[in-house]
């Protein structure tokens, strides 16, 4: 009797074993057979689930930012500490696994300036997201008089470039400059404390 697969389980499966990939190969040298070897699978078994590279790049990274803005959107509902402290936390969080990940940021960064606009898209709607969620809890904190009033647009956009920053300098220079880039994110937040 054939053994019955759990198809969404072998395709987190294959996710992980390309990030592995990537990671360690680098996007540009990576292929399927790669891919297809170091899961144990054929590449026809591959093509079942993804139709290319591309694809499956564009899965893994979309599936491993879910759990994060998962985590994130908690921080705004809870409205159990101060708005600044939750994009504080959002942001070192961010930070943190990015440093965590320093491979798979530099492949990131590396696939997006080469392939298909599906990825820059998927890329362009998680920032978006980010961006959205700081909105709400910049605005929140500044009808709850606890954030100084601000061009929200302007404060969210610093924050961003702020974040890309962390990662570029992470992923090209050193750890040491990544943190200067922490430390100004802090103080950009701390500035926006409503003095009581």
């Amino acid at each position: 009797m054939p053994k019955k697969v759990d198809h969404e389980k072998r395709k987190e499966m294959i996710l992980k074993v390309a990030l592995e990939v990537f990671a360690r190969d680098g996007y540009d040298d990576s292929n399927l057979s790669d891919i297809a070897k170091s899961s144990g699978l054929s590449r026809a078994t591959l093509y079942q689930y993804f139709q290319n590279k591309e694809d499956i790049y564009y899965y893994a990274l979309k599936q491993s930012t879910e759990d994060m803005f998962v985590k994130y959107s908690e921080v705004e509902w809870t409205g159990k500490s101060h708005p600044l402290n939750g994009i504080l936390d959002i942001c070192d969080d961010i930070m943190d696994t990015a440093a965590r990940n320093i491979d798979q940021i530099r492949n990131l960064i590396v696939a997006v300036s080469k392939i298909d606009q599906q990825l820059e898209d998927a890329v362009y709607r998680r920032t978006a997201k980010l961006q959205h969620l700081i909105r709400r809890l910049l605005r929140s904190g500044i009808r709850d008089g606890v954030i100084s009033d601000c061009d929200v647009d302007i404060e969210v956009r610093r924050i961003v470039i702020l974040l890309e920053s962390y990662c570029f300098q992470l992923t090209y220079f050193s750890h040491d400059s990544a943190e200067v880039v922490r430390t100004v994110l802090h103080s950009q937040l701390e500035i926006l404390k409503k003095l009581e």
